[in-house]
């Protein structure tokens, strides 16, 4: 007798959740979380107000690069100036907040940069489906 009411709790579990094939990848209000960096990076990115800081972390625990990033957002852009921890690379990033359309993930892109050694382009954030 319990199995049959732990299968029918189951299976209504199942059916409460709701479909996720036509979900919409609404844009996040804060850059704050953990992104990956097409560089093989992740960047854990903090945002207060306009400021934008981060910490890149190459993926082999930080011995082929760890970098540091303190810039600004306006609007759909950020600009600021990074650093290298391991390696001597430094220079600024400007990057484009670029919404997700009906992709599964939210991004931003570089669009400028100056200085030498920053290898990533183009950073991911995985959207939660909203429908």
């Amino acid at each position: 007798m319990r199995s049959k009411s732990l299968l029918g709790a189951t299976l209504l579990f199942v059916l409460a959740i709701p479909a996720t094939g036509h979900a919409i990848c609404q844009d996040r209000p804060s850059m704050t979380g953990d992104w990956n960096g097409n560089d093989g990076g992740l960047y854990r990115v903090r945002q207060r107000g306009k400021a934008i800081w981060w910490v890149g972390t190459s993926r082999d625990s930080g011995k082929t690069f760890i970098n540091v990033f303190r810039g600004e957002r306006n609007g759909l852009m950020v600009s600021g100036s990074w650093a290298d921890i391991v390696g001597s690379g430094k220079g600024t990033l400007q990057l484009k907040v670029l919404g997700s359309g009906n992709s599964k993930t939210f991004r931003w892109d570089k669009v400028g940069e100056t200085g030498t050694g920053f290898g990533g382009s183009r950073w991911s954030f995985p959207c939660l489906d909203t429908n």
